[in-house]
């Protein structure tokens, strides 16, 4: 009878051990869906830059090979950020690249950043360039930290002085009525 209740006693510790791991495990995925949440709160915010913030100081190339920097953004200009791969990118994209070609800003009062490298990004640049000036950078590159970028798309209409008159991942924020948008 002793081995009887020796194995009964050992298999309950064993059902009492895995019964402790299980509420640590829980306990762990707990703390991670809460910063999961996070995280996604902050990438759905459309950029770390709310309206009346300055941009830092930048300096990039366009694929055309022209300078663009901080400075050659005049008061009103757009400047949309977009990642190849990403649904809501891709969604909004016909609908700024109709934008750019009907606006009255012209070529160069629209800016696209395009997110990312190599032959990803080739489709998207070949859409965006006849109609707006196209930046190709990684996503820690100088235009996407000058905004603080932190979420995609985000369109953006530059104010005086540096200062965004309107932000935000919905294309409304284009319209000239939308300054002072925030996310």
């Amino acid at each position: 009878m002793t081995l009887h209740t020796s194995l009964t006693v050992a298999v309950g510790l064993l059902g009492l051990l895995n019964l402790l791991l299980m509420v640590g495990v829980i306990r762990r995925l707990g703390a991670h869906t809460a910063k999961l949440t996070e995280l996604q709160h902050r990438v759905n915010r459309g950029a770390g830059l709310r309206a009346g913030g300055r941009i830092d100081r930048f300096e990039a190339s366009a694929v055309d090979g022209t300078a663009v920097s901080s400075d050659s953004l005049a008061e009103g200009t757009v400047v949309a950020f977009f990642k190849p791969g990403c649904g809501p990118c891709e969604e909004t994209q016909p609908e700024f690249v109709e934008y750019a070609r009907t606006s009255s800003l012209g070529r160069d009062g629209v800016l696209a950043v395009v997110v990312g490298t190599g032959d990803e990004v080739r489709e998207m640049v070949a859409a965006l360039s006849p109609v707006t000036r196209v930046v190709v950078e990684p996503l820690d590159g100088p235009v996407a930290a000058a905004f603080s970028l932190e979420g995609f798309p985000t369109f953006a209409r530059i104010g005086a002085d540096r200062k965004v008159s309107a932000i935000g991942h919905d294309a409304g924020v284009l319209a000239p009525e939308a300054d002072t948008a925030l996310v």
